[in-house]
């Protein structure tokens, strides 16, 4: 799964994020009903959100989309 800076636009894949633990004053940072970002930019230092994957355009496809959105979830050790 890849990730987007929202400041710079670098792609990150979840290995080369700063955790979220790590990043400092998050809930000041963060929208009360805004996305939840998966890490902070190891370049320059903004919140990084999960790329959104392209519409599926079948039931299977689907099914895949979802299992691969909660595996990526997982990835960023986030738990829903």
């Amino acid at each position: 799964m890849k990730a987007k800076c929202d400041n710079c636009g670098k792609t990150f894949s979840a290995s080369e994020l700063v955790p979220l633990e790590q990043t400092p004053n998050l809930s000041e940072r963060v929208d009360p009903d805004g996305e939840i970002p998966v890490g902070e930019c190891p370049d320059c230092g903004a919140l990084v959100y999960a790329q959104a994957s392209p519409a599926p355009r079948s039931w299977n496809e689907l099914g895949r989309a979802r299992r691969a959105h909660n595996d990526n979830y997982r990835a960023f050790g986030i738990r829903r």
